[in-house]
């Protein structure tokens, strides 16, 4: 499966990060994030239907040292905004990415922000 790229930004202080476009979510598809350089990941989803779960997949590689406590699943509203946070330490795949998966009749935007070592 093909999945869809979302692109991750890095936060900056005092309120400095514009707020790029986020995905779209392909429930058929799921994200790939490229979390390369990131310890750890920020997650906004903003649902416009249905609430259903978010799962982030467990890591199957190093330094994923905490995959084996398997894999995150968070419930979303239907029209609200959520907030999450992932780590590489559990969820990293080898090449850097983690893989999202969503609830087959989930609607809504998904943004993903890293959170710098210095905030």
């Amino acid at each position: 499966m093909a999945r869809d790229a979302l692109t991750v930004q890095t936060l900056t202080a005092n309120w400095g990060t514009a707020l790029a476009s986020g995905l779209a979510i392909n429930t058929t598809n799921g994200v790939m994030v490229n979390a390369n350089d990131a310890h750890k990941l920020l997650f906004f989803f903003a649902g416009s239907g249905v609430a259903g779960t978010i799962t982030i997949a467990a890591g199957t590689a190093d330094p994923a040292f905490g995959r084996d406590v398997g894999n995150t699943n968070i419930a979303v509203g239907g029209t609200a905004w959520s907030v999450f946070t992932a780590s590489t330490a559990r969820h990293v795949y080898s090449g850097g990415s983690m893989l999202l998966d969503f609830t087959a009749s989930m609607a809504g935007t998904l943004y993903a922000f890293k959170i710098p070592d210095t905030l």
